[in-house]
């Protein structure tokens, strides 16, 4: 059996992103491991102005949506957590998937716990799947949570 240590569950605060921490709690409290979780905001696009544009602040917008998402984190934690388990928040901008990955090497995580909306056809075409590059660029092995049945 995998020593798990540390655990890495991302969440995009979706019911989906709250089963997966809740099962990443037991799963922690069965072995006696820690949580990281994470949220990453994807970067802001910048798209080239022409004359007269209105000036917008990045940095000042991608400061305010960090701060709202650790509020989100924290609160997100505390109303989920299931488990008396040691947990560390983080908060992440970039492309998500990697990010997640990255936070798990950098944590030096054992195992990736992750949810899926469990879309397909056109939801997932359009909006692609996460878990599903997660899967397929981490060097830990993944554990996906399907989504609760409506």
């Amino acid at each position: 059996m995998l020593p798990i240590r540390k655990i890495l569950v991302p969440t995009d605060f979706s019911e989906p992103a709250k089963e997966g921490f809740r099962k990443a709690c037991q799963i922690a409290d069965h072995f006696g491991a820690e949580l990281v979780v994470v949220h990453v905001n994807p970067n802001v696009p910048i798209v080239p102005a022409g004359n007269g544009a209105i000036p917008f602040n990045v940095a000042g917008y991608q400061e305010e949506v960090r701060q709202i998402s650790k509020h989100n984190l924290e609160t997100f934690v505390v109303a989920q957590q299931t488990a008396a388990v040691p947990i560390t928040p983080l908060v992440r901008e970039g492309e998500v998937a990697h990010e997640i990955v990255r936070a798990a090497e950098e944590n030096q995580a054992d195992l990736i716990v992750i949810a899926t909306h469990g879309y397909s056809g056109w939801k997932k075409f359009l909006l692609g799947s996460v878990t599903e590059r997660v899967i397929r660029i981490a060097s830990m092995p993944v554990l996906t949570i399907c989504a609760p049945e409506d």
